[in-house]
């Protein structure tokens, strides 16, 4: 995980398990996991103390942090990292991050400030909900809800769009743009 915001998570923030009866008869593998650049706060629906990674269950991960911050809703550092069951499984300190070559990190200190200029389906076209949610966020507001009837504004039914596949638009290797990612937040 690279350059994500992560907010009112509620019980867990990121977490690793392998359940022992998913397993039964096989090894347990070790995990990988890469945490980069990731801001987490804290929000009304987050249980007190939960940390940015919890591990669980019975199989190893390796893990890898760097240059992340996690604070409750208040602003006050909390664990990077915690343990939420009593199973045989441990954190194990990774040397080197598991990440693709070549990939663009942002400074945390950015996230906040850049990302929510760009997340969504329609960056450029922002609706009400859109506005709401990325306030909620930004204002410390907000809660989990459980089903669409929870919110008071429900959710816009949008007319559906659709656009011919180009296959020369798009590097079909890794399906990027081959105009680079900047040019799907252009308006069209």
């Amino acid at each position: 995980m690279v350059n994500n915001l992560i907010y009112n998570p509620g019980a867990k923030a990121v977490h690793y398990n392998l359940v022992a009866h998913e397993w039964e008869g096989h090894a347990y593998q070790t995990g990988k996991v890469t945490l980069i650049g990731n801001v987490y706060r804290q929000g009304p629906d987050t249980k007190p103390n939960t940390p940015l990674f919890a591990l669980g269950g019975h199989g190893d991960v390796e893990l890898f942090l760097q240059d992340n911050l996690a604070v409750d809703d208040v602003g006050k550092p909390v664990a990077q990292t915690g343990i939420y069951t009593a199973g045989r499984a441990r954190i194990v300190k990774a040397i080197e991050p598991y990440l693709p070559p070549g990939l663009r990190i942002h400074p945390v200190e950015r996230i906040e400030e850049d990302l929510p200029l760009a997340v969504g389906a329609r960056p450029w076209a922002r609706d009400a909900i859109d506005f709401k949610l990325l306030s909620d966020v930004a204002e410390s507001r907000g809660k989990i809800i459980d089903s669409e009837r929870e919110n008071a504004t429900g959710y816009p039914a949008y007319p559906p769009t659709r656009r011919p596949f180009i296959a020369a638009d798009w590097n079909l290797h890794d399906m990027s743009p081959s105009a680079g990612w900047d040019s799907l937040f252009r308006q069209r």
